[in-house]
């Protein structure tokens, strides 16, 4: 089955719109459920090349969008995408994991937290101490401080509840799947930080099976500097974690 777009509309709001990259092995699969970032709606079509390779591997992927421009409500976005990717395709449910990139990494760690049907999350280049990181930028790049706080719809002192529900650390105690945080060391969107604060936590909180790369020279998107996006490696590494927790 070829890949193809679908909608993960409910009643009574606007199509979603979302691709479907069903395994190109037969028999009931391993699934995925991927998250793209930015600050709009989330492209679906950008992390084709993820999908693709997921297939290619074995597991059925769909790539979702979101309903809303900001991200409180990303977890019943990667819901639907679930419930959609079961109805779509034999995949097993047991066996169904979370992949998102930047805003789509915080959503998936924090969908992780809240739903149990998930059996694990990797979480890619993450903000997943968001108010820290808007507050750091302030006194450097105002322009993006006020974006982001445009964002949200107030500063970090302005809407603090806002902040602690959207950034995924919060969460930590909550999520017991397996973790892969993978971020790269030249990251000027979301710091490694990030991912270390997040690690420790989850550690900290007695989940065992946390995993942490950070990639030298790799930034936000993959690139290396001025080599190519690498996205070879960065499907090889996040395919070869879940088969190892998937069955493969």
């Amino acid at each position: 089955m070829a890949e193809k777009t679908i909608s993960l509309a409910v009643a009574g709001a606007a199509p979603q719109p979302a691709i479907l990259h069903p395994s190109a092995l037969g028999g009931r699969r391993p699934g995925v459920v991927i998250g793209p970032g930015g600050l709009q709606k989330g492209d679906p079509a950008g992390l084709t090349w993820l999908g693709e390779r997921l297939a290619a591997a074995g597991y059925n992927a769909v790539v979702i969008s979101y309903r809303a421009t900001f991200a409180i409500g990303d977890p019943a976005d990667y819901a639907l995408g679930l419930e959609r990717l079961l109805a779509e395709t034999d995949t097993d449910p047991a066996r169904v994991f979370l992949v998102g990139h930047s805003r789509g990494g915080m959503g998936a760690l924090r969908t992780a937290g809240l739903d149990a049907r998930f059996a694990g999350v990797v979480a890619w280049g993450a903000p997943s101490t968001f108010r820290r990181e808007v507050e750091g930028v302030e006194g450097y790049a105002a322009g993006r401080y006020a974006r982001l706080c445009q964002w949200v719809g107030g500063t970090p002192a302005e809407r603090p509840e806002i902040y602690e529900t959207v950034q995924a650390i919060t969460y930590a105690d909550r999520i017991k799947q397996p973790v892969y945080l993978l971020h790269g060391a030249a990251d000027l969107h979301a710091p490694p930080e990030a991912s270390k604060a997040m690690a420790a936590a989850l550690q900290a909180a007695g989940n065992t099976d946390v995993t942490l790369e950070v990639l030298p020279e790799y930034g936000h998107y993959w690139e290396r500097h001025f080599k190519p996006h690498d996205f070879d490696g960065i499907a090889a590494r996040t395919i070869a974690w879940l088969d190892a927790r998937s069955g493969g």
